[in-house]
């Protein structure tokens, strides 16, 4: 009974070993993959003032294995890091002709953008989609990274009244309202006689500021029996902003001191 059993049991082996396993036959069909691989933004520091120009400068490579017909690269302004065809398209783009397997791609012209019209950080991406027939083998990879641009303006001020005013001084006050999206470097108040004054007339400087609100100074040095021009002043890296232009007169000097004269006056 035991040789029987063996027996029977290398005829099975002997017939699965002659039996053929069919198996399935997996056809691979090469296709174009594009990716913007890199974007940067001039100028280096992507601190930018409301409506400056800067450039978007990308490059797309084909990752795939078959050559890209015809594909688009669109360029987009975003809230985000995340750059995704959804977001603002500035509007421009560029059509990439042909892009062979490991060939690179960067737009020949400057692509020069203007920065918004409000303050605040801003992300700048491109997306490459290919146009024509093979379609790309990874749609997953077509948009870059955000690159940062932070946009500022000067800070907005207010100029106070001037308090006590001598022959040759003055308390004055200004307040700052608001930093422009960047602390300012700088603050103070400038005058001049001769019209709205700016930082190259003469000033009181009070260094950096990083809170809102009044700040006060004294003003040496005014011209007696004068009409004089004052302006607070704060200067950030988008430059120097200035409060309104407030006009005070300083009283006439005098050298003497009529008290020590008055009883004479009084007596003669």
């Amino acid at each position: 009974m035991t040789a029987v059993i063996q027996l029977i049991h290398r005829f099975i082996l002997a017939g699965a070993l002659c039996t053929p396993i069919l198996l399935p036959v997996y056809t691979y069909a090469a296709a174009p993959d594009l990716a913007v691989t890199s974007v940067f933004v001039l100028p280096l520091s992507r601190i930018l003032t409301i409506g400056q120009s800067y450039t978007i400068h990308p490059t797309v490579e084909n990752l795939g294995d078959e050559t890209a017909d015809v594909a688009t690269l669109h360029y987009y302004q975003s809230t985000d890091s995340s750059i995704t065809p959804g977001d603002y398209e500035l509007t421009f783009h560029d059509i990439i002709v042909s892009l062979a397997p490991g060939e690179l791609y960067s737009p020949t012209r400057q692509v020069e953008v203007n920065a918004p019209q409000d303050i605040g950080s801003y992300w700048i991406g491109a997306c490459v989609d290919s146009d024509t027939y093979p379609v790309e083998s990874n749609l997953n990879n077509q948009c870059s990274l955000g690159v940062q641009i932070t946009v500022i303006r000067t800070p907005r001020l207010v100029t106070k009244n001037v308090y006590s005013p001598t022959s040759t001084s003055a308390n004055v006050g200004g307040a700052i309202d608001d930093f422009g999206n960047d602390l300012p470097s700088e603050h103070g108040f400038c005058w001049s006689i001769y019209g709205p004054p700016t930082t190259a007339d003469d000033c009181v400087q009070l260094g950096p500021i990083d809170q809102l609100g009044v700040f006060t100074s004294t003003l040496t040095g005014l011209l007696p029996g004068t009409y004089h021009h004052l302006r607070a002043y704060a200067t950030n890296r988008a430059g120097t902003g200035y409060g309104n232009d407030v006009i005070f007169a300083t009283p006439w000097s005098d050298p003497f001191s009529w008290n020590l004269f008055l009883p004479a006056i009084i007596n003669k």
